[in-house]
């Protein structure tokens, strides 16, 4: 994965420096926050944070004269508002999906994750085991968890009902909160005596099920009485993304993987996406269409349900780290390591049939 990232020879030194490390644990968290965070571009800036820890996570977000130029890495929507967050405590969100305002933030931790349950009621997680939660549709955050001074770092966020919420991180960390985030506990997912693997992202599908996805291939799913089952993996490299896409899972990971499955996250199978070079993210549209983004800027549409897709041609002007699209929009909005991605960059999208229309495939899709 490091070599997607093309990094410069400063940076190349400082994951070499990483892998000569002699503590496999902060090796394994080092390597897998690359992981956690390649899909979105991120790595490098990330894996500073990681190993220096300079960064006064405990100080308040600094407030930016331009904001929307600041490392995006996850974003989502809150009803119709656009909300993303980034590195140092970097929170914008966006009416219109064009004028982007920054939001008051009490700590400066690189955030992975944002999930909304409503227009008003949010969460954002990352280092330093950081859970900040606003209520009023992002414009203002305050900070329900931390461990400052620690490896601990959270990879996604999710919640069922504006009370039932889980985020997971770091060597099998697994927390969830019965109270809408006031308080959090730990619970055992992933320990079975072989090292606890990072768990990378969170999925809830439309029949109720829970599913974690993570290092080395893993698949948790919720079980009654809230224990979780391993769940059978057709592969062993890691697995750092995903989405759902009506009763479609998909789960995303390392050399270009894409897995689906269809019968809430039990049997899981390959899906062919082509020569992407490796897939970044996964997205649902308006329309219940499962669209994948690459390295390259290239989007890829399914039309099948995931079992074989269609592809733009790549955009040189555009590397997104994540994206999220609008029910009003023709086409995702995109954002990158410097921040939001101006929508004239995808502009050759928009004017695609691909954005608009399912195109068939050879084999008749």
């Amino acid at each position: 994965m490091i070599n997607k990232c093309v990094p410069a020879p400063s940076q190349k030194r400082l994951i070499a420096d990483a892998c000569r490390e002699s503590d496999g644990a902060r090796r394994r968290l080092f390597l897998g926050a690359l992981v956690a965070a390649a899909w979105s571009g991120s790595a490098l800036g990330f894996a500073s944070n990681l190993t220096a820890n300079s960064w006064p996570t405990a100080a308040p977000a600094l407030m930016y004269r331009d904001p929307t130029r600041q490392p995006i890495l996850a974003a989502t929507l809150a009803g119709k508002r656009v909300v993303a967050v980034g590195l140092r405590g970097v929170i914008i969100y966006s009416e219109d999906a064009n004028t982007y305002v920054q939001a008051v933030v009490p700590v400066s931790a690189d955030f992975t994750a944002v999930v909304f349950i409503d227009d008003k009621h949010g969460w954002a997680v990352g280092t330093d085991g950081v859970i900040v939660s606003t209520a009023d549709g992002g414009k203002h955050w305050g900070l329900q968890r931390q461990t400052f001074g620690t490896d601990e770092r959270l990879f996604s966020v999710m919640f069922i009902t504006p009370t039932d919420g889980f985020a997971v991180g770091s060597f099998g960390l697994c927390l969830k909160t019965n109270d809408g985030g006031a308080n959090w506990v730990t619970v055992d997912v992933a320990h079975d005596g072989s090292g606890a693997p990072h768990l990378y992202q969170l999925l809830h599908g439309r029949a109720g099920e829970t599913l974690i996805i993570g290092e080395f291939g893993s698949i948790f799913r919720s079980a009654p009485g809230g224990q979780w089952r391993k769940i059978a993996s057709p592969v062993q490299r890691s697995l750092f993304g995903g989405t759902v896409c009506g009763d479609l899972l998909v789960a995303i990971g390392l050399h270009g993987t894409v897995l689906t499955s269809e019968d809430g996250g039990v049997v899981w199978r390959h899906a062919d996406v082509g020569d992407a070079p490796g897939v970044m993210g996964a997205i649902c549209s308006p329309t219940q269409q499962l669209v994948l983004f690459d390295a390259r800027g290239s989007l890829f549409r399914s039309c099948d349900g995931g079992r074989s897709f269609a592809g733009t041609e790549p955009s040189a002007k555009m590397t997104a780290t994540c994206a999220v699209w609008p029910t009003a929009h023709r086409a995702p909005l995109f954002f990158s390591l410097n921040g939001v991605v101006n929508s004239a960059l995808s502009e050759s999208n928009k004017k695609s049939k691909f954005v608009t229309n399912c195109v068939r495939t050879r084999s008749g899709a």
